[in-house]
């Protein structure tokens, strides 16, 4: 089995996030209204800095048939499918499209997670996987307010 990509490419939301902060960033600089205008226009341009550099932050994840690969730039880690722990919905969305966490333990038996907005059909391609070939794997596609097991 060859590595599947899971998350989706997020990296040109970034520079898109930089063009608008520049822009509004200009509007701020330029404008004859001192009082009425900087301060949104300057509020923001951080903003978009800040969400521009929260998108350069995101993660590459593959899966093949033994490891989960993580990539972001230079950092490159290789999680044994074995050690994934659960599979759930976080608390965040980015255009009404769900982000997931994906927990696993390292090497010390620490729990480490990753979240990526997924590629849909290889996503579920990915869950099925682990539902057929690692069973002990915790499928959460519930919000954290309400977990069926618990009843």
């Amino acid at each position: 089995m060859e590595r599947t990509k899971i998350s989706r490419n997020l990296q040109p939301v970034k520079y898109l996030l930089l063009a608008i902060g520049l822009v509004f960033l200009g509007f701020g600089i330029f404008s004859d209204e001192v009082s009425e205008v900087r301060l949104p226009v300057t509020v923001i341009s951080i903003v978009c800095g800040i969400l521009a550099f929260v998108f350069h932050q995101t993660k590459t994840v593959e899966f093949d048939q033994d490891f989960l690969h993580i990539r972001r730039r230079q950092l490159y880690v290789a999680v044994p499918l074995h050690r994934i722990v659960m599979i759930g919905l976080a608390n965040m969305e980015i255009n009404e499209e769900r982000m997931w966490k994906i927990v696993y333990t390292d090497e010390r038996d620490e729990e480490q997670s990753v979240r990526i907005l997924p590629e849909r059909k290889n996503f579920r391609r990915f869950t099925r996987y682990m539902a057929e070939h690692h069973p002990g794997v915790r499928v959460k596609n519930w919000e954290r307010a309400f977990d069926p097991e618990s009843l």
